[in-house]
């Protein structure tokens, strides 16, 4: 099974590629599996949670309190904002184990899937081939 990780991103805004044929890493087989079981457990939670946001929407930051103010809507959205401030820098992977494909914020990537994409960035891609898969 192929193994490539995009990690972008960071303060200074450079992209790591790396790729590992797992089959030439007898090795690595168990952190590729459980890896592959957490990073869909996570996706499974985070589209469970989306679903969640969506049956129950924030208020509509349209609405006024007594006094004509839209207070808790422009909290929330300064709020947002500076979330948004801090997160810039962090990393974004994508990973592909095999033919399936995940994407983490930093701040989101299982512990056991990020230890298989460091070890894998270990593993630098110089080139894309003409099909578009990262080639060494």
């Amino acid at each position: 099974m192929r193994v490539q990780v995009t990690r972008s991103g960071g303060f200074a805004g450079i992209s790591r590629r790396g790729a590992i044929e797992c089959s030439n890493e007898p090795d690595l087989s168990a952190l590729v599996d459980a890896a592959l079981l957490e990073a869909q457990q996570s996706q499974d939670q985070n589209q469970n949670q989306n679903q969640n946001h969506a049956d129950h929407p924030l208020p509509d930051p349209t609405l006024t309190d007594d006094d004509g103010e839209t207070e808790a809507a422009s909290s929330y959205s300064e709020r947002n904002r500076a979330q948004q401030h801090q997160q810039r820098d962090r990393y974004q992977w994508n990973i592909w184990i095999g033919d399936e494909q995940f994407e983490f914020p930093d701040s989101e990537l299982p512990e056991t899937v990020r230890v298989l994409a460091v070890e894998v960035l270990k593993h630098p891609v110089t080139r894309p081939t003409m099909d578009g898969d990262l080639d060494h």
